[in-house]
């Protein structure tokens, strides 16, 4: 089957930057890229010194979040996507040639799901700190987002969801289409929204496709060539599936059954060393996808894409099926 493996790297930067509403201020920039290969880490070093505690308007002759990012992407020119990141809740995105514009929202609430079986945690009463990313064509500012965003904001926080007319199943799945439907009669390219109700797992629905992933971090130890000792990663593999919307219970899968499905193979992986595990011996991050993908396939039919990330600066991306037509790959 075919399949496409690319690479992700992320660096992060202290800059000051000057807009009409807020004067001169600051920002935690974090850049996270995809490309077909590694990029060179000199050229990443050598840009994250140029950024680093600089005044943007002297660098780049530009402050905009477009501007910086576009101004990024052609100092590394086999980049295939760019996330600019202004702080962990706002930022642009450059993908396939088009510019966007993402915005991060929190509501806290609380749902339970009705159709479960007996005894499933989730058939309880219980809350979440929701997390949603609107992803629309740059025409959108920040701040028209938000108040599009803000009435959302009003019904949902601080409510128990089940309540809410459309919500009484909200399963993540089901809650992504809503408010997608809630939206796009204003936000007509609305291009995506994402929910996340933990840290490790969340839903994309793009007005058409349900996509899930299930994440988890396995520790592990490695023995690199050219090394005398060996070293160890905190690797976070996650996991992206798609399949049609189970029109009962809500979902395209339970994550508790993508969590089981994967402990065999966790297990194997977890507080183990990757050169003993892995055929080739390699423990590279696309050599660990590759692992998993023939490990998982038959257990997880919708699963269409692996990332593993061995460091918060270093990935691999392998897709295959339904994943090669998707776009954006960055999970903002």
């Amino acid at each position: 089957m075919t399949q496409r493996s690319q690479h992700f790297s992320q660096f992060g930067f202290e800059a000051a930057r000057r807009t009409p509403r807020q004067g001169l201020h600051g920002h935690s920039f974090r850049c996270a890229t995809v490309s077909a290969q590694k990029l060179p880490e000199d050229d990443i070093k050598k840009l994250q010194k140029t950024l680093n505690y600089s005044d943007l308007k002297e660098i780049f002759n530009v402050e905009s979040d477009i501007g910086v990012a576009l101004n990024i992407a052609e100092q590394l020119p086999s980049v295939e996507e760019l996330c600019l990141y202004a702080g962990e809740r706002s930022g642009v995105l450059l993908s396939m040639g088009d510019s966007y514009q993402w915005r991060r929202y929190r509501f806290e609430a609380a749902h339970f799901l009705p159709n479960v079986p007996e005894g499933h945690k989730c058939g309880r009463l219980h809350g979440h700190g929701f997390e949603v990313t609107l992803l629309a064509p740059l025409r959108w500012s920040a701040e028209s987002l938000d108040e599009h965003w803000q009435p959302l904001y009003e019904r949902l926080h601080g409510h128990c969801l089940n309540r809410i007319v459309g919500l009484e199943n909200p399963t993540s799945e089901v809650l992504a289409e809503w408010i997608w439907r809630q939206l796009i009669d204003s936000i007509t390219d609305l291009l995506s929204v994402d929910v996340r109700e933990t840290v490790t797992a969340g839903c994309r629905y793009d007005g058409q496709t349900h996509r899930i992933w299930k994440q988890q971090e396995a520790e592990c130890a490695v023995q690199l060539a050219g090394f005398d000792e060996p070293m160890g990663h905190s690797y976070r593999v996650r996991l992206h599936l798609e399949a049609p919307l189970d029109k009962v219970m809500g979902w395209t899968q339970d994550y508790g059954d993508v969590k089981t499905q994967f402990q065999p193979l966790y297990r194997q992986l977890d507080h183990h060393c990757l050169n003993e595990i892995l055929p080739s011996g390699e423990p590279s991050d696309l050599a660990v996808a590759e692992w998993l993908r023939q490990g998982l396939g038959e257990a997880l039919p919708a699963l269409n894409r692996i990332d593993v990330h061995s460091t918060p600066e270093e990935g691999a991306i392998l897709e295959w099926g339904a994943a090669l037509a998707t776009a954006p790959r960055l999970v903002i």
